[in-house]
C-alpha cells in the first residue's frame, strides 16, 4: 500500500544502499489520493474495469494501480467522450502525464 508509513519503512531499509528523495515518492502519494469528479457513466466504467481485473485474478495492488492510471487518462481527457478516444489521445496522455511525472517505461 502506498502510504506515508510504508514510505518511511522503505526509505529506512533502502537508505544504506541507495540515494532516494522522499519528495519523489510523496508526489506519487498525493497524486494517487486525489479525488476526481467523474460522471456516473465514467464511474461505472472504472468500476467495471476493476471488476474485470478481479475476474482475471489480478492482485488488489495491481488493480489499484491500473484503475488509477485509467482514471488519470479519463480525467486528462475529461472533455472528450471515452468512445471517441484514439491511440493518439493515449500517446498524448503518456507524453504529458507519465513522462512529466517520471513514471517508468514499464508503467507505460
Amino acid at each position: 500500500m502506498n502510504t506515508e508509513k510504508n514510505l518511511e519503512k522503505a526509505l529506512s531499509v533502502l537508505d544504506p544502499i541507495a540515494i532516494l528523495e522522499k519528495d519523489d515518492f510523496n508526489r506519487n502519494i498525493v497524486e494517487k489520493n486525489k479525488k476526481r469528479d467523474f460522471s456516473k457513466n465514467q464511474n461505472k466504467i472504472l468500476n467495471r474495469f476493476s471488476t474485470y481485473l478481479r475476474g482475471r485474478r489480478y492482485s488488489e495492488s495491481t488493480i489499484s494501480v491500473y484503475t488509477f492510471f485509467i482514471a488519470e487518462l479519463v480525467h486528462f481527457h475529461k472533455n472528450k467522450l471515452l468512445k471517441n478516444l484514439t491511440n493518439r489521445n493515449v500517446e498524448e496522455f503518456i507524453e504529458k502525464v507519465f513522462v512529466t511525472r517520471g513514471y517508468s517505461i514499464s508503467s507505460q
